[in-house]
C-alpha cells in the first residue's frame, strides 16, 4: 500500500497505478514500458533488455521509447510454461 509522506508526496510506485493485474498483466493494456514489463514478469530490466535484443520477446519502437505489446508477454509467458 502506498503511503503519501513529504518525501513521496508527489510520486507514486508504478504498482499503485493499477497495471498489476492477474498474472501481473492488466487485460485493458495494449503495451507497457520495459520498465513496467519487467515489473509485471518479476525480472530485473537488463535481462528485459536481453529477452527483447535476442528476439525472445517482441518489441515496438514509438518514437524514442520501446514498448512490449501484452500479445507478446502473453506469447512469452505461453512459451515459458
Amino acid at each position: 500500500m502506498w503511503i503519501p509522506t513529504a518525501a513521496n508526496a508527489c510520486v507514486r510506485p508504478r504498482t499503485a497505478w493499477g497495471f498489476r493485474k492477474e498474472n501481473g498483466l492488466d487485460s485493458k493494456r495494449l503495451a507497457y514500458s520495459v520498465e513496467e514489463a519487467s515489473e509485471a514478469l518479476g525480472i530485473g530490466r537488463a535481462l528485459m533488455y536481453d529477452l527483447l535484443m535476442s528476439g525472445r520477446l517482441h518489441s515496438i519502437k514509438v518514437g524514442a521509447r520501446r514498448l512490449i505489446p501484452t500479445s507478446a508477454l502473453a506469447e512469452f509467458l505461453g512459451g515459458a510454461a
